[in-house]
């Protein structure tokens, strides 16, 4: 049985599916030794907040070890888990460059260790390395597109229903070639 991991939503408007190794594929050494330079390891306890929704941005997080489910507060004590975030991730890019509030919190799921870079140095570095800043503009443009073409679907189906069916269904055709059914993990907590 072939198995397909979806630990997210279908949420896709946030940086959480920006991955590390996305970001630093085929840079030179000199470009790599600076994002070395300019990050701060932490640790993370399970439980502990990362950042919060609405908070101004203090920088970019990325996650090198462990899980984070990023959260969309709803109010009156509601909240939504609108992605599992899973080591290698880029999270809080585009509130970072915007210089907007973070879109959503970000909470260990369990212990997780984060590279961190502070805002003036990451955008001091984009300034410093045009080719990191043309990889940030295609990773968030591909963001965009695929956060589309993922609620493109959505809007044709008529009920919750089959909303979910054509989820299911568009879940089952990553797996394809399997002969003898389908797993799909959705670890939500």
């Amino acid at each position: 049985m072939r198995s397909t991991n979806h630990s997210g939503s279908l949420d896709c408007f946030f940086d959480s599916r920006l991955c590390i190794n996305q970001l630093l594929k085929d840079l030179s050494t000199e470009t790599v030794r600076a994002f070395e330079i300019v990050k701060r390891t932490r640790a993370y306890p399970k439980g502990s907040l990362i950042f919060s929704e609405g908070e101004p941005p203090q920088g970019v997080y990325l996650l090198r070890q462990g899980r984070a489910r990023l959260i969309l507060d709803l109010g009156r004590k509601r909240e939504r888990i609108v992605e599992i975030a899973e080591a290698g991730e880029v999270l809080g890019l585009s509130a970072t460059i915007a210089n907007e509030p973070y879109e959503v919190s970000a909470q260990a799921l369990t212990a997780c260790r984060v590279d961190f870079i502070n805002r003036q140095k990451f955008l001091r570095l984009l300034h410093e390395q045009p080719e990191v800043c043309f990889r940030v503009v295609q990773l968030l443009g591909h963001n965009v597109h695929v956060s589309c073409d993922l609620f493109r679907p959505f809007d044709k189906a008529p009920s919750a229903a089959a909303k979910l069916a054509r989820l299911l269904l568009s879940w089952c055709e990553e797996a394809e070639g399997a002969t003898d059914g389908v797993r799909i993990k959705i670890p939500l907590t």
